[in-house]
């Protein structure tokens, strides 16, 4: 118990630094924070615990768990960015425990840390879980699903689990399968939690990999034992036998899956179905489900390997052992391992969260989040092989993961730096692409912060191998990693925030609301931030016959577009219309303006200096 103490408190420590330095230091970020923030705002406002608004307008792109969460944040802590973010920390600090306690379960305590560890110090899981988003949530319950799954499924057949081949019927039940019909219950309402987080796949993500792996484990020939890549391809195809997918999927009791994620999830779909009169569910399921998967939405496409790269930028730093896991996890499914069928599922549940959304028409970075639990245990598998079977592993293996952490760490320290500093007939080359001299000037000093932990803790590394000291290798690359996401997301974003508009912009239209309630519009410069931060909806203005309106309906209207925007419709303006306010745009180069009239309206204004 006091190893298992020990090995929870370690992976706390690392969570309470990575996901809650700074919190609530920085506004929020365009474009889904800002959008879900302002939503959950205006629920609030509302006193709306059902319907999501947002911009005055239904909002139907995600269900309701994630506002709740944020609601139940603002009652705790008051309006502020900590209070919507609060719940994904949480979350994310309980998914890293989640998966230590499911690499305790598969493997062992050891594998379980290193996991959990990997967890809290993952770029992007470290995004999503200081971030004002849905994912968070939705990998919890992904994770806290298919735990439920292999709980059931050990005390069934521990045997099995521990790579002994199974011994039942072909004809018979799968010997993997749960051992009572409250487990599937439990598993499915779980589920059912997930598909109020974010819809339709949170069952059918973690169903499909149950079911790949049921089939992959059906009794029969093993696929180690095939001798010819063709008799290893047929093998891998007959799993999907109509006969043998259909009985496969019967055993995973469906009807039980209907029922309780219908009991979960129907109450609210039901009710806010019938305060929309259906359109909720419609534009849900129809545009932000089915129809993100079949085209690609708002200009977020990729190729069918996106989330190569994407995922090796995401697990960073720990995905610089990536071809070493997937070697080590190969090996081990194709041998008589005793861990083959803990890494066979894993593979399985990666597989499918991956391959699904790499399927998918519109691609983000942070869909495949959910697969990161299986890619933080597969990493610890390999690097347990590491500290206590060195022999096996060869050494290159470990000189080029190590080499490109230090790399990583040498190429931030150094080329940050020459990027900021670095000038085109005196203009910062960034400049001349298009990017806010601000970023420019703050490069070398990020450069020089983000560097140091990969550097020291790469070279550490390096010496520790070197000497035959494995085990502290890892745990230097693993308190390096918690290093490098701190400063990332708590000390360079907090400097980057100064440099963010939509704050200051809406504290001048609050000053403004001393005289009236101020109308506000948009020409050509949308930022879901600007709803949250003003607390009103920001009209569009699309047309001449739009912003002429606009300005005649009230002497207080205001409207927020870019000075480059701002030159096209000049000419359209009323004539008592000036700049009330301009603000440097960021991250991209650009002035934002403030449009009204009455100037003198913000005479006495302490206005800060750029």
């Amino acid at each position: 118990m006091k190893r298992i103490f020990r090995h929870e408190t370690w992976i706390l420590i690392a969570a309470l630094i990575a996901f809650f330095t700074n919190l609530g230091a920085t506004r929020l970020w365009d474009e889904d924070e800002s959008f879900f923030a302002a939503t959950a705002a205006e629920m609030h406002q509302r006193g709306e615990w059902t319907v999501p608004y947002f911009n005055g307008e239904l909002f139907s792109h995600k269900p309701p768990f994630m506002y709740w969460m944020m609601l139940v944040g603002y009652e705790l802590f008051g309006d502020s960015e900590f209070a919507v973010r609060f719940w994904s920390a949480i979350f994310g600090t309980a998914t890293a425990l989640l998966t230590y306690y499911l690499g305790r379960r598969l493997f062992n305590a050891e594998v379980g840390l290193w996991a959990g560890l990997a967890m809290t110090s993952s770029l992007m899981f470290d995004v999503v879980a200081r971030a004002a988003t849905a994912d968070s949530f939705l990998v919890f319950f992904s994770a806290l699903s298919l735990y439920a799954f292999v709980v059931g499924s050990q005390q069934r057949n521990p045997a099995v689990w521990s790579g002994d081949d199974p011994e039942t019927p072909s004809d018979g039940p799968h010997p993997l399968l749960p051992s009572t019909w409250w487990t599937f219950a439990a598993m499915y309402a779980v589920m059912g939690l997930a598909v109020l987080v974010k819809g339709p796949i949170g069952v059918l993500l973690p169903t499909a990999t149950i079911g790949l792996f049921l089939l992959c484990t059906s009794p029969g020939k093993p696929l180690s034992e095939s001798s010819s890549w063709i008799s290893k391809l047929g093998a891998a195809l007959a799993i999907f036998h109509p006969r043998l997918f259909f009985k496969t999927i019967w055993q995973m009791k469906p009807l039980t899956a209907i029922a309780m994620v219908t009991l979960v999830a129907g109450p609210w779909f039901l009710a806010v179905s019938m305060q929309t009169g259906g359109t909720f569910v419609l534009e849900f399921l129809g545009i932000h489900n089915f129809g993100r998967f079949m085209n690609s939405m708002d200009g977020h496409s990729g190729p069918i390997f996106y989330y190569l790269p994407v995922i090796m930028i995401g697990f960073f730093p720990w995905s610089i052992f990536a071809l070493q896991t997937l070697r080590d996890t190969a090996q081990r499914i194709g041998s008589r391992d005793h861990w083959r069928i803990p890494c066979l599922f894993l593979a399985c549940w990666a597989s499918v969260f991956i391959g699904f959304f790499s399927l998918a028409s519109t691609k983000l970075p942070n869909y495949t989040l959910t697969a990161y639990p299986a890619l933080a245990l597969l990493t610890a598998v390999f690097l347990h092989r590491w500290i206590h079977q060195t022999a096996t592993v060869p050494v290159g293996w470990i000189r080029s993961a190590l080499g490109t952490f230090t790399a990583v760490g040498v190429l931030l320290v150094v080329v940050c730096p020459v990027l900021g500093l670095w000038r085109v007939e005196g203009v910062p080359l960034l400049t001349t692409v298009g990017v806010s001299t601000a970023v420019s000037e703050q490069l070398p000093l990020a450069g020089l912060i983000l560097g140091i932990g990969p550097l020291v803790g790469g070279i550490a590394a390096m010496m520790l191998a070197k000497r035959g000291r494995p085990q502290q290798a890892v745990a230097s690359i693993a308190m390096a990693s918690v290093v490098f996401v701190t400063c990332v997301l708590a000390v360079v974003a907090v400097r980057a925030d100064r440099h963010q508009t939509s704050a200051e912009i809406a504290d001048t239209i609050k000053f403004l609301d001393r005289q009236g309630e101020v109308p506000v519009a948009q020409y050509k410069y949308f930022r879901p931030s600007l709803i949250y931060y003003t607390r009103r909806p920001v009209a569009p203005c699309k047309t001449p016959k739009d912003i002429r309106d606009f300005f005649a309906s009230s002497e207080h209207a205001v409207m927020i577009t870019t000075a480059k925007k701002h030159e096209s419709i000049k000419e359209l303006l009323p004539a008592d219309v000036v700049i009330l306010e301009q603000r440097p745009q960021f991250p991209k180069q650009g002035t934002v303006l403030l449009l009204g009239k009455q100037p003198q309206r913000l005479a006495g204004r302490n206005r800060p200096t750029y």
